[in-house]
């Protein structure tokens, strides 16, 4: 059966966002998207650029890496999933 979960980030550039997953193993299938996020509005189509650029799993999380194309650090939500 698939797990999922969310965490939301700050951050702009490249970087790693740890998503814990229950029942995550290395040996998973895992995916994973990622969305700006506001309070106000939750998950939102912004004007930035988001990339997925790696997806790993390990014991009882992911870990995916962002791009989020943007000049200055912008709230998102990373969503992971293993199958």
């Amino acid at each position: 059966m698939a797990e999922s979960n969310d965490t939301v980030a700050r951050g702009h550039g490249v970087f790693n966002v740890v998503v814990p997953v229950m029942g995550a193993r290395p040996d998973s299938g895992a995916i994973a998207s990622v969305s700006e996020f506001s309070n106000e509005q939750g998950p939102t189509l912004g004007i930035a650029g988001l990339e997925v650029l790696s997806v790993v799993p390990a014991h009882g999380v992911v870990t995916v890496r962002i791009n989020v194309k943007w000049d200055s650090d912008l709230r998102v939500r990373v969503c992971a999933a293993v199958l």
